[in-house]
């Protein structure tokens, strides 16, 4: 029994959990300064307040995630991907999302900056947003796992570098555009939290340790069961 406990903790501890299951929660606030395009079927007016939030999750990026000292890059493509979400939003029938961060070495002002874009579609409709936040020399950014942001702001002066940009289109039954519209707003409000929930194991690597651990079962109770044929047999040698 020792070895078959020794054998199961070896199992556990060679399969790996999920590697980065940091969520990030986003809510901000702005004004629309610019507007482009046919502005007829959406509600894109200069100087209105937009409002919105976004969560982002680490763990359902594509893939290992691109990432240097100062910088880290993460994607997530195709349908039912979900890295970045808007919390009571259906879940789109294909979206594309992007996120870069810069710790420190944002290229022109060396400064922290990130950049998340959210786009989804469907057969009818197309609809992009995308936040820029820089904060001039302020450090926000500790580190690229971007697990401990705690940030709040409501003052434009600092938010001023920041923006949200959007785009929204509409398919005619052909699948031509036939009205769109982009609009820029800047940012007034930021909320930016990371989290860190306990991580799970990775499906593929929960399976191969049921499958390891139904292995080491049927191990151990052949093994027994030859052992009491072994006994069977001895039994029988040495009875008169």
């Amino acid at each position: 029994m020792k070895i078959l406990n020794r054998s199961i903790l070896l199992l556990l501890a060679s399969f790996s959990f999920a590697a980065n299951a940091t969520i990030i929660d986003i809510e901000y606030s702005g004004v629309i300064y610019s507007v482009s395009s046919d502005n007829a079927h959406f509600d894109f007016n200069i100087g209105k307040r937009i409002t919105g939030a976004m969560r982002v999750d680490l763990s359902r990026g594509d893939e290992q995630p691109v990432e240097t000292p100062g910088m880290v890059y993460y994607t997530s493509q195709g349908p039912g991907a979900g890295m970045i979400s808007e919390p009571g939003q259906p879940v789109p029938v294909h979206s594309s999302h992007y996120l870069y961060a810069y710790n420190n070495a944002e290229p022109r002002t060396n400064h922290d900056y990130a950049f998340f874009s959210h786009a989804i579609s469907d057969e009818t409709f197309y609809k992009t947003v995308t936040l820029s936040i820089r904060l001039g020399a302020r450090e926000w950014i500790s580190s690229t796992s971007l697990a401990d942001i705690d940030l709040l702001i409501d003052d434009p002066e600092q938010l001023k570098n920041s923006m949200g940009t959007s785009y929204r289109a509409v398919f005619a039954p052909d699948a031509t555009i036939y009205a769109s519209a982009a609009m820029r707003m800047s940012l007034d409000y930021l909320k930016v939290v990371s989290s860190n929930p306990a991580p799970v194991p990775e499906t593929g690597s929960l399976s191969l340790v049921i499958l390891g651990l139904v292995a080491l079962c049927i191990r151990q109770i052949h093994g027994r069961r030859k052992l009491l044929l072994q006994g069977r047999d001895t039994n029988k040698t040495v009875r008169p």
